[in-house]
């Protein structure tokens, strides 16, 4: 489904088609979510597709380590070993991570559809960069 398909939706609609892992959790519960995730999405970074954008950072929220899991959720951070005799799997915090969206599936869906708008690309630059601009 094109991101074209959200369009017109509501971002707690949104949220109850991609994130079917949140069944049981309230609306009122999401839409708490869902305001916490509208202050890290920049409506001018995803255009119409802003409201994809925060029900995948909300259930990025949701599902990363230290988020809601009332229901048993399964999502946690990103792998960082793994063994096979004695079933050992060693998974990051998200302070251990570097990249913060990568500890989810909704994560890397938020990053891929920022790459689509043509916004995953970064700059370098010497010394240090101050404030963050969000258009």
């Amino acid at each position: 489904m094109s991101s074209a398909a959200y369009e017109g939706k509501t971002p707690l609609e949104i949220f109850r088609l991609i994130a079917p892992e949140f069944a049981a959790v309230t609306d009122s519960t999401i839409n708490d979510y869902l305001g916490l995730a509208s202050n890290f999405v920049c409506s001018g970074k995803y255009g119409k597709s802003i409201g994809l954008a925060i029900a995948l950072m909300a259930a990025h929220i949701m599902a990363s380590p230290g988020g809601y899991s009332n229901d048993g959720s399964t999502s946690a951070g990103r792998i960082t070993s793994r063994k096979e005799g004695d079933l050992q799997i060693t998974y990051s915090s998200v302070s251990d991570s570097s990249d913060y969206l990568s500890g989810t599936t909704y994560g890397n869906l938020l990053k891929a559809l920022l790459r689509k708008k043509g916004r995953g690309m970064a700059l370098m630059t010497r010394g240090e960069v101050r404030g963050a601009i969000c258009r």
